[in-house]
């Protein structure tokens, strides 16, 4: 008989460049306590129960792609366990031969993770509730909406811009002042995390983005 599913776990792991959390050992070692598990991985995997699916996040993946037994133990969770599901976001497509040192072409991908028209509109609502001055903004709203298309980093990047401008300034900047700053430096830097940076990517890495 099919094993009912109780409630998932979900464990989030963020990949940081220049420290443990971009080498074998030390990502196995803190895979390893978010998910309680006592033995090394990927041994440790057969401890999670059987009856719950466990998630495991990992985040800004392309700071630990030259980690290749780390990923050769998240290949095999996968492959062998139906309970376990990972999910990798990175900057960089991993669908690609060269790019990381695992070849992921093989396992699904979502390319479009844009929001939809009322899930942005939710989002920029609910931040904008509270800063008061900018409630009414509809220009600014209009503008970020169709700049962001959807895309939640560009979208919390430009609210994000205006709680900075807030913070800066100590003053209630005006709704044209605002529009400027979507425009200026300060926005575009905000953008960096948004998507791959051609400048520390290998050619034929810019051919697949």
């Amino acid at each position: 008989a099919a094993l009912k599913r109780s409630c998932a776990k979900v464990v989030r792991l963020t990949c940081i460049a220049g420290t443990e959390k971009s080498t074998t050992q030390g990502l196995l070692a803190v895979l390893r306590s978010l998910l309680q598990i006592q033995q090394l991985l990927p041994e440790g995997f057969d401890e999670l129960p059987k009856n719950q699916d466990t998630w495991i996040l990992i985040d800004d993946a392309q700071l630990a792609f030259e980690a290749e037994g780390f990923w050769q133990v998240v290949i095999k969770a996968v492959d062998n366990c139906s309970s376990i599901h990972v999910v990798v976001a990175a900057t960089h497509d991993l669908k690609s031969h060269g790019t990381t040192p695992i070849v992921f072409h093989d396992y699904p991908h979502l390319h479009n993770l844009r929001l939809s028209v009322e899930e942005a509109e939710a989002l920029y609502d609910g931040y904008i509730e509270k800063l008061p001055f900018a409630i009414g903004w509809e220009a600014f709203k209009d503008k970020l909406l169709k700049l962001s298309n959807g895309h939640a980093g560009v979208l919390t990047g430009g609210i994000g811009l205006l709680y900075q401008e807030y913070s800066n300034s100590q003053k209630r900047i005006t709704m044209d002042e605002a529009l400027a700053a979507l425009q200026g430096d300060h926005f575009k830097v905000r953008l960096h995390r948004c998507f791959p940076h051609h400048a520390l990517m290998k050619a034929e890495q810019r051919e697949d983005v």
